[in-house]
């Protein structure tokens, strides 16, 4: 089965009232928040840091959300709840899945960016 795109379109121009502008600057706060955000988070899980886990990656996928960026939001919503949970097991996969998409995210942005009017 063939990966959705990143992105869902048209909720978020519907969420910017269709202005472009408006949702070129949503990409790029996200792309730089990304940035940020993955390396701290992939530090955290290696120190297995639940706080900091359950912090950053509630700020993903908030940052996701916003972006209608389903699948990075329900990969940090995952990694969230298992870190509220103290399932350790499966963090270094679920921030790899994480970083996957992120990346994913970031190789499709040149399109849409040049996409959006």
């Amino acid at each position: 089965m063939k990966n959705p795109p990143p992105f869902d379109l048209k909720p978020l121009l519907q969420r910017c009232l269709q202005d472009g502008a408006f949702v070129r600057e949503l990409l790029s706060t996200f792309q730089s928040q990304a940035r940020r955000e993955l390396p701290l988070l992939l530090d955290a899980v290696r120190q297995a840091n639940l706080p900091q886990i359950v912090a950053i990656s509630h700020k993903l996928k908030g940052s996701a959300a916003n972006v209608s960026a389903e699948k990075l939001c329900r990969l940090c919503d995952d990694l969230e709840e298992a870190a509220k949970s103290g399932v350790f097991a499966e963090f270094p996969a679920q921030a790899a899945s994480i970083a996957e998409e992120i990346s994913r995210c970031e190789t499709s942005l040149p399109a849409i960016l040049d996409s959006v009017q």
